[in-house]
C-alpha cells in the first residue's frame, strides 16, 4: 500500500514540474497580445491643438487678456512672458503663446506665396491693406480664424532645446535625421548647433538649436513639398552667391 501511495505522489509531482516548466514556455494570452500590439502611426502634425491642413479656429486656443486698443487699433494686451494658459493674439497677423514662454507663428493658405514663397506684393484676401507695409492695421481676423494653417513656426530660447525635442520625440517618434554643426558669429565666437529632422505622414517637422542668432532656437512645421521647396531655393541662393563671390 505505502509503494503505490509513493508512486502515486511520484507522478503527481512529475506532473506539477512538468506543468510549471509548460507554463512558463507558453506565455499567456494578455502578454502574446501585449507583444502583437504595435504603436500606431501619427498621420498629422498637431502642436498645441494647431493642426496643418485645418484652419486655426478648430484649435479653439483661447484669446490673451487685453486692455482696449492703442491709436492704431491694435489690442493693448496684458504683458505676461509666460501666460497660465495657452492663447493667442490679434497683431499684424495672428500669433500664439504658451505657458513656457515659446511663441508659435502660424502661416495661412491666405498669405500671398508663389513657389513657397512670401509675396510681398499680394499678402491674400485676409489682408486687404495690400502689401506687407500696408497692412499695418488692417488685417481681417474673423479671415485668418477660418483659414486653413500651413506651416506652424515656433521660436524658443537656445536652452530650452532639450526640452522641446523631448516632447516632439514623445509625440512623434524619433527622429529620422540629426545632424551637427558649428555656427559663427561676427565677433568671431562659435556655437554648436544641432537640427533634427521628422517625417510625419505628408508633413515636415524640422528642429534647430540655434537659428540666426545664438541663444534662439526655431522649430517649423511645413507640408513635405514646402520645405522641399525651400531647401532648393536656399541651395539656388549659395550657388548664385558662390558664383558672384
Amino acid at each position: 500500500m505505502k509503494k503505490v501511495v509513493c508512486i502515486v505522489m511520484m507522478l503527481m509531482l512529475v506532473l506539477g514540474l512538468y506543468g510549471i516548466s509548460d507554463a512558463q514556455k507558453k506565455p499567456t494570452k494578455k502578454a502574446t497580445e501585449k507583444k502583437t500590439e504595435q504603436k500606431v502611426e501619427v498621420k498629422e502634425i498637431t502642436i498645441f491643438g494647431i493642426t496643418l491642413g485645418k484652419p486655426f479656429e478648430d484649435a479653439k486656443i483661447p484669446e490673451c487678456k487685453y486692455n482696449g486698443y492703442d491709436s492704431l487699433g491694435h489690442k493693448e494686451y496684458v504683458f505676461t512672458i509666460r501666460p497660465e494658459n495657452t492663447c493667442y493674439k490679434e497683431w499684424y497677423s495672428l500669433s500664439v503663446i504658451v505657458p513656457s514662454g515659446w511663441e508659435l507663428y502660424p502661416v495661412f493658405d491666405t498669405e500671398g506665396r508663389k513657389n513657397g514663397k512670401r509675396d510681398e506684393k499680394d499678402m491674400g484676401r485676409c489682408y486687404p491693406g495690400g502689401n506687407w507695409k500696408a497692412n499695418l492695421g488692417k488685417v481681417d481676423f474673423p479671415c485668418l480664424h477660418k483659414s486653413v494653417v500651413t506651416e506652424i513656426q515656433m521660436y524658443f530660447g537656445a536652452t530650452s532645446y532639450d526640452d522641446v525635442l523631448e516632447l516632439v520625440s514623445g509625440k512623434f517618434g524619433k527622429p529620422g535625421a540629426c545632424s551637427n554643426s558649428v555656427l559663427q558669429n561676427k565677433m568671431g565666437a562659435t556655437f554648436d548647433n544641432t537640427t533634427c529632422v521628422w517625417k510625419v505622414g505628408n508633413g515636415v517637422i524640422s528642429l534647430d538649436k540655434r537659428y540666426r542668432e545664438a541663444d534662439k532656437g526655431f522649430m517649423r512645421a511645413t507640408h513635405i513639398d514646402l520645405y522641399n521647396k525651400n531647401i532648393e531655393d536656399m541651395k539656388e541662393s549659395s550657388n548664385k552667391a558662390k558664383q558672384q563671390f
